[in-house]
């Protein structure tokens, strides 16, 4: 297996990835000392992608799950995404880790999703709105896949509520045609409403 190790260069701050490439040939990533809390997850990342011929299927990387909310947060922001955008997905990562407080991306699956959805309709939230969620969940799922933390599942929208029609009963009917007297075109128009279930629209 190909190796990925971290190296330190005398009077330079920071620190390097390094690993050899399919060719042999060295190469390596520089991190500021800013950026060190990334550097064990591009180390893995690395070594999975070089590996990937001899690693077992579904191999991921372990990471927290506020590490990862942190870096997804911090790649969604150099997007350039809008604050409402920014706020929305905030807002979803604080109702998962509220709500099914996953320890690692590795925990988080469609159990813990299905929870969450549970919850926020028996708070009688719309479907839209529970929908909204799911959005950016799913685009988390996609971004946790593509780095490596997490194996790709699919999220279903939250189904409309059935509108409840109300139906005209006999006696109301009745009511409505005594209240047009004489008036035979009223009643006219009341009885094919009625027999051919027009709609107020």
């Amino acid at each position: 297996m190909r190796k990925v190790w971290i190296t330190q260069r005398k009077g330079i701050p920071g620190c390097y990835v390094e690993w050899y490439d399919q060719l042999g040939r060295r190469r390596s990533k520089y991190f500021a000392p800013q950026h060190k809390p990334y550097v064990q997850n591009f180390k893995a990342r690395k070594f999975i992608q070089l590996n990937s011929d001899c690693l077992p299927p579904g191999a991921t990387i372990e990471i927290s799950w506020s590490e990862a909310v942190e870096q997804y947060i911090a790649s969604k922001k150099a997007e350039g995404l809008k604050p409402k955008s920014m706020a929305d997905i905030h807002n979803t990562m604080n109702k998962i880790a509220k709500y099914c407080q996953p320890a690692t991306v590795k925990m988080f699956g469609l159990i813990m999703v299905n929870k969450l959805i549970t919850i926020l309709q028996d708070q009688n939230l719309s479907p839209n709105t529970i929908n909204k969620d799911i959005r950016n969940i799913r685009t988390f799922i996609t971004w946790c896949s593509r780095h490596g933390y997490l194996d790709h599942f699919h999220v279903r929208n939250v189904k409309p509520r059935a509108k409840v029609v109300t139906v005209l009963s006999n006696k109301d009917i009745k009511k409505l045609l005594n209240a047009c007297g004489n008036d035979k075109q009223w009643r006219m128009r009341i009885l094919l409403a009625v027999t051919t279930g027009l709609r107020r629209s």
